[in-house]
């Protein structure tokens, strides 16, 4: 009994040389904070609890540009005016005998006193690439860049002596120039037209049916003269800047990009989590992952890992210390972005907790073989 007994004890003290390298799930409070303070640091550590209320809350990465951008200096073009592609409808009004459809009205042979008129719809005619249409008696017309109603007044200029007191009406059959191009996640995409209450952003993407996913995981990119802006959808409100007035030939598309955070350490698994609104505080995302582990987690290292920063910057850690009461408070306020990594670090007692573990593995065999055997 007693050789078993020494045995064990030397097994003991075998066992205690490796307790520094116990198995973790990742470093604890000291090798964080530590690794940053280094003579080569790779980031650096911001302390929520101590950090001014503006940090804590201004703590979203830059964004790229919002679609308000592209318009500041930009005139809004005309959506009244024709454009190559357009389709036209010609109808000319005349009085007495008729130009285009070559008979004469009986009542103009009455006399002057009782006029009458007759309208002829000519076949529609598209706009050609020179942006000019071409019509009987009138010859070649330019159309695109000009308005309906001045298209009208050459045509009746062009009619004048061939035909009794022309009246021309022109409008536009098929719109092809002032639309907008609506594609990717979005329920009825297409070419849309523009009307003369100039939509908005916000205005088409509602007259497409709405997006296909959730709007806080839709990002909508407006391209205009070559230039193109992107944004959240969810964060574009009606009437802002943001909600940008639409002209001609612009092109929306609506991508969508599901938000995750990670979350890593003394948690109840390592996990991707979706964000599933535009705001997630860090009170929030904690709750999702179920907290820190009571046996393992060390509450006084809570990390968030954002590596997104300007070219040239250390990447920032953020630390919260829920032993502080006022963590709590600023976990409320702290927003968890996309490709957020949160950390809960282990408690340096848990390494031990793990050894005592090891230790009643390996002495409970002994002891009941020298119970049994006693």
């Amino acid at each position: 009994m007693i050789k078993i007994g020494l045995a064990s004890f030397a097994l003991v003290l075998l066992t205690l040389g490796g307790c520094a390298s116990m198995p973790s799930s990742g470093p604890d409070l000291d090798q964080v904070v530590g690794a940053s303070r280094g003579p080569r640091p790779e980031f650096r550590v911001v302390n929520l609890n101590t950090a001014p209320e503006t940090q804590v809350l201004a703590n979203a990465s830059p964004e790229v540009e919002p679609p308000s951008v592209i318009t500041q200096a930009a005139k809004l073009s005309s959506v009244d005016l024709i454009d190559v592609g357009d389709v036209l409808q010609v109808t000319v009004f005349e009085v007495g005998a008729s130009l285009f459809s070559g008979t004469a009205n009986a009542n103009s042979l009455a006399g002057p006193t009782t006029p009458t008129a007759n309208a002829e719809a000519l076949p529609v005619m598209p706009v050609g690439p020179d942006g000019s249409i071409q019509l009987p008696y009138v010859g070649r017309i330019t159309a695109a860049g000009r308005s309906p109603t001045e298209v009208a007044a050459d045509i009746e200029a062009g009619l004048r002596g061939k035909s009794q007191s022309p009246q021309v009406v022109v409008t536009v059959h098929e719109d092809q120039g002032n639309t907008v191009v609506l594609i990717g996640d979005v329920k009825s995409p297409g070419r849309k037209p523009l009307s003369y209450r100039r939509e908005s952003l916000l205005d088409m993407v509602a007259m497409a049916g709405g997006p296909t996913f959730p709007s806080a995981d839709t990002t909508v990119r407006l391209t205009r003269n070559g230039r193109s802006a992107e944004m959240q959808l969810g964060e574009i409100h009606s009437g802002s800047n943001e909600d940008v007035t639409l002209q001609s030939h612009d092109r929306l598309e609506l991508i969508y990009r599901q938000r995750t955070f990670t979350a890593f350490g003394a948690t109840g698994k390592v996990s991707e989590i979706p964000l599933q609104s535009l705001h997630l505080t860090l009170a929030q995302a904690l709750a999702r992952m179920g907290g820190p582990l009571d046996q393992q987690a060390d509450p006084r290292g809570i990390f968030i890992f954002r590596a997104r920063q300007s070219s040239g910057a250390l990447p920032i850690v953020y630390r919260l210390d829920l032993k502080n009461p006022n963590g709590y408070f600023v976990a409320q306020q702290f927003q968890v972005l996309d490709h957020d990594l949160i950390y809960v670090a282990n408690a340096k007692s848990n390494a031990w907790y793990k050894f005592l573990s090891l230790i009643n593995i390996i002495v409970s065999p002994v002891v009941t073989a020298k119970y049994l055997g006693s």
